[in-house]
């Protein structure tokens, strides 16, 4: 029977000593080191619902594909702009190499991913079921986006109107006012 899993220890030889102490016949032991790296979160730049659809849809494409998600993960990182989506798929990567669930280690990303985001990951690597979760989240996106495109369209109008009524109430007090007054005083 073949073991595998991930143990603490102070040195290698010491946890090869202590599984072989155990009854253990050990084939190989690999080191993870810690990252020492400094992650800075920049509070310039975001990432906007279209990019966020973007990256869902081609993580759903590449899972349904049968791509791994550490293999998604890294072709993603190569080929998302945005900066800040690019750190936190890189992070996201990284986690996920070292045991973290993607949904935890989105977690972890709450400026990126809301939390309704997260919650259906979590319910569609716990359901097997990913790749469908992932291309809901994108057509969910896709009319948030929609929606949040007619909002601010729908409010240019009313902006302008009333931006150009400011402008002529200021015009008629500044000069018509000032004429008219000139003339009903003499």
């Amino acid at each position: 029977m073949l073991i595998t899993g991930e143990l603490e220890a102070e040195s290698r030889n010491l946890l090869i000593q202590k599984l072989l102490s155990q009854g253990m016949f050990v084939l190989s032991v690999d080191e993870v080191k810690e990252s020492k790296e400094i992650k800075l979160s920049l509070p310039f730049g975001s990432v906007k619902t279209r990019e966020l659809v973007v990256f869902t849809r081609q993580l759903s494409t590449m899972l349904a594909a049968g791509l791994s998600i550490l293999r998604s993960f890294s072709i993603l990182a190569e080929q998302t702009e945005n900066k800040q989506l690019k750190a936190a798929v890189i992070q996201i990567r990284e986690e996920i190499e070292s045991g973290t669930a993607l949904w935890e280690a989105m977690s972890k990303h709450p400026k990126i991913f809301s939390g309704v985001y997260v919650s259906m990951i979590r319910a569609g690597e716990l359901g097997g079921v990913l790749d469908t979760v992932l291309e809901r989240l994108g057509d969910h996106l896709e009319r948030e986006a929609e929606i949040n495109s007619k909002v601010k369209s729908a409010s240019v109008y009313p902006t302008i109107i009333t931006i150009f009524a400011i402008i002529m109430v200021f015009g008629i007090i500044t000069f018509v006012m000032p004429s008219f007054t000139s003339m009903f005083l003499s």
